[in-house]
């Protein structure tokens, strides 16, 4: 989980974006999804185009009244406000997945 270099962060988040893809098209073979990145704006970053994941997501709620709460962010907009010890407690807790993820390698 170390990149040193700023195009190495990139490769390893853009990979990690489409593992997240992958494993939504995993549990959901009925609405499977491209996973191929594609740029953000007039932005540089490539991103996996989350809000269609999203949209998928609550399709499959079946539940109306969840299906109709708002939206409310990203981890990371839970997370920035956080003192740094409060984030290293939140990242221990999921690093798990993160690296039951990289011990799988790619697909």
């Amino acid at each position: 989980m170390t990149a040193n270099t700023l195009m190495a962060r990139e490769e390893a988040l853009a990979r990690a974006y489409q593992l997240l893809g992958e494993r939504f098209d995993d549990v959901s073979p009925d609405t499977r999804l491209d996973t191929s990145l594609r740029p953000f704006h007039d932005r540089p970053a490539l991103v996996l185009g989350a809000d269609r994941f999203v949209a998928a997501s609550l399709g499959r709620v079946g539940e109306r009244v969840l299906a109709r709460l708002p939206l409310v962010g990203a981890v990371t907009s839970r997370s920035t406000a956080r003192t740094s010890s409060q984030t290293r407690a939140l990242t221990s807790r999921v690093r798990c997945y993160y690296d039951a993820l990289t011990a799988e390698g790619p697909r």
